[in-house]
């Protein structure tokens, strides 16, 4: 199982303790799943798996996620006290279902997908050839 939800929820409806087995499985795996992804790009780059980059900044800051600086940014102002109970409350909500759906929009153009052609549209009068 790929979600720590899912993985919990499975373990929690077997046994108390599957269930909390599942939560530190899980737990741990996110907490070092970026170390093991890092371990594995320096061996492929040392074994010359991966391309030369000249400019480290700039290939970092085109790999990296932004919306890790902006929930930096909200976690601190939180932490220091800048937001209301009724503000911390509001941006929360707004994590959670406002901003959650245009997120999703979104990921398949950032991920290069491409809208079919326009031979894709007579798939099924030329498939009835094959009947």
């Amino acid at each position: 199982m790929d979600n720590t939800a899912e993985a919990t929820a499975a373990g929690a409806l077997y046994s108390d303790a599957a269930g909390r087995f599942a939560v530190l499985a899980k737990t741990t795996r996110n907490a070092t799943i970026g170390f093991v992804v890092l371990g594995y790009a320096l061996y492929w780059a040392r074994k010359g798996g991966a391309a030369r980059v000249t400019d480290t900044g700039a290939f970092l800051w085109e790999k990296f996620p932004k919306f890790v600086l902006g929930f930096l940014v909200v976690s601190t102002l939180a932490t220091f006290g800048a937001f209301s109970k009724a503000q911390a409350a509001d941006i929360a909500n707004l994590s959670r279902a406002s901003a959650f759906a245009p997120t999703c929009a979104v990921l398949p153009v950032r991920a290069g997908a491409r809208w079919p052609s326009a031979s894709w549209a007579n798939a099924s009068s030329r498939s009835s050839r094959w009947r």
